[in-house]
């Protein structure tokens, strides 16, 4: 049998063990109100996060943990290594890699002994805790190996020097359990208390089609100021929150999901209670699965649950000013709830019941998640996407949501989308790589587990809830049109022949009063 080999998050201590039991368990009714609007007894690893018990019968005819099944069983076969995140560790361009050696190999690691292929992820810049949720092939596919005679070898690196590691033997690691090694200092500089989580997860676990239905966010503020040309509202903030209209359209998904509930759409049914939610972690974003998903994920006996999702945020364009955030971890859904208690001030009481039926799991955004760069180049956001479509692929999950933006959403079917359905549906595939995702337009799509990363698991793909993918329109020399959804930036949109704005040229529009025929002449840039 195969098994994926999996590099999982430590426990955070704030969170609590027992959210990570292998029974669900109804937790307290949060104290949340108007008066009282704290997020962090929000906080929470997510069940989504946890392997099933693998269903093989014994002589009590009941299942076993997947725990218990001796290592020795999975003797050949493809391994996995997903890798979630490593902490204490800070420094520029911070990566990892892995492969399987003979155990005789010992602690070399210099990959001469190293059976199928070496794994590597891409580099981080972190603080303390580097993040990656995505799975990497080691190459056994047609290996026949002795689990007590092979090792399981990971290093953590800094450009061209390596850091530090753990090598065990494969049959000493358990299946589907969660288990923390140090990384042990292999360089003059130490690494104190530097650990990295992970488990071992039989294949039988994870399904051989995923149900992915991708939802675009809610129309933001920046969205709603670009229409009248208010610059000045358009620069005013790095993270834009979702406008009243915004709101709205969350409101009308939430509805329309709702009523499906009381129906028997075939194509809609699994998004109703999925498996596993996942959210870019930039506040529109988040604003809009709080709205339009939070009354239908919680239940009586367990609330809903978000993940935030590093590699489904937007791609950052060159000037692009709704791409970046500045919140981190526990900060994003404070900074969420804070603002939707604004909004709704009205309403208050409506959004504070939403947001108790709801937790939030920020694993994967607790170091700096956005790009710092000027523009993140076409080969930055294939390796973004790629994690992306490896964190969906190699999960247990039938059924997934993801919450996230138009550009990220089309970038992904140029580069995952399988050619048979490129010829089967040319008309349809034109518009998902052309056009826009409307705001809170929802489109389902099939992931094919068999096909990987590289091999266009994408084989199916419809829009549902009668959404619509709108025309991305020509440059023009306003920012009517002008959207990072749309994957445009600024020196594109200001330019009429392609020559970027001059920021004097952006300053002497933006001290015109907005949206007047004096704002506009300004911005028409000459040669």
């Amino acid at each position: 049998s195969s098994c994926f080999f999996v590099l999982a998050a430590p426990l955070l201590n704030r969170m609590g063990t027992g959210a990570l039991s292998g029974s669900r368990k109804v937790v307290p009714q949060s104290s949340l109100s108007s008066d009282n609007l704290d997020a962090s007894e929000l906080l929470t690893p997510s069940h989504s996060r946890n392997f099933p018990l693998k269903a093989k019968p014994v002589s009590d005819g009941g299942p076993v943990s997947a725990a218990s099944i001796d290592a020795k069983e999975a003797s050949s076969g493809e391994l996995y290594l997903v890798l979630e995140r490593v902490d204490g560790v800070r420094g520029q361009n911070i990566f990892l890699r892995a492969f399987v050696q003979l155990a005789q190999a010992g602690v070399a690691g210099n990959g001469t002994t190293s059976i199928g292929c070496v794994a590597e992820w891409p580099s981080r810049s972190c603080s303390k805790s580097p993040s990656w949720f995505s799975a990497r092939s080691l190459g056994l596919r047609d290996v026949h190996y002795d689990p007590d005679a092979v090792a399981i070898r990971i290093e953590l690196w800094n450009r061209r020097q390596l850091l530090g590691s753990f090598t065990e033997p494969l049959s000493a690691l358990g299946r589907s359990m969660r288990q923390t090694r140090s990384l042990t200092s292999a360089a003059a500089r130490r690494l104190d208390d530097c650990t990295v989580s992970f488990q071992v997860v039989d294949a039988a676990v994870i399904p051989e089609r995923h149900s992915v239905f991708f939802i675009r966010h809610a129309e933001s503020i920046w969205n709603a100021a670009q229409k009248k040309m208010d610059f000045r509202t358009m620069a005013a903030a790095k993270d834009h929150s979702l406008s009243t209209k915004g709101c709205q359209q969350a409101e009308e998904l939430q509805r329309k999901l709702w009523a499906c509930t009381q129906c028997c759409d075939a194509d809609v049914k699994p998004m109703l209670q999925p498996d596993a939610v996942f959210v870019s972690p930039l506040t529109r974003a988040v604003q809009t699965a709080v709205i339009a998903l939070g009354p239908t994920l919680a239940r009586p006996e367990r609330p809903g649950e978000l993940m935030l999702m590093a590699a489904a945020r937007e791609k950052q364009n060159r000037g692009g000013l709704d791409t970046r955030s500045q919140k981190l971890g526990s900060e994003i859904p404070q900074h969420v709830l804070k603002e939707l208690h604004a909004e709704y001030k009205s309403k208050s009481e409506y959004i504070l019941d939403i947001f108790r039926r709801l937790r939030f799991d920020v694993q994967d955004v607790e170091d700096r998640w956005w790009f710092e760069g000027t523009n993140e180049s076409e080969a930055q956001l294939r390796k973004r996407l790629e994690d992306f479509v490896s964190q969906l692929l190699y999960s247990p999950h039938c059924s997934i949501v993801v919450v996230g933006h138009s550009h990220f959403f089309r970038a992904l079917m140029r580069g995952f989308l399988c050619n048979d359905f490129r010829r089967r549906c040319s008309d349809l595939t034109h518009d998902l790589i052309n056009k826009k995702l409307q705001n809170c337009g929802v489109v389902r799509f099939e992931l094919d587990t068999s096909r990987g990363v590289t091999g266009q698991p994408v084989v199916d793909v419809q829009p549902v809830l009668e959404s619509q993918l709108e025309l991305v329109r020509a440059r023009t020399t306003s920012l009517e049109h002008f959207s990072e959804d749309a994957g445009h930036s600024l020196d594109q949109e200001f330019s009429e022949d392609g020559v970027p704005p001059q920021p004097d040229t952006i300053q002497n529009a933006l001290s015109a009063p907005v949206g007047t025929e004096e704002s506009k002449r300004r911005l028409r840039l000459t040669t």
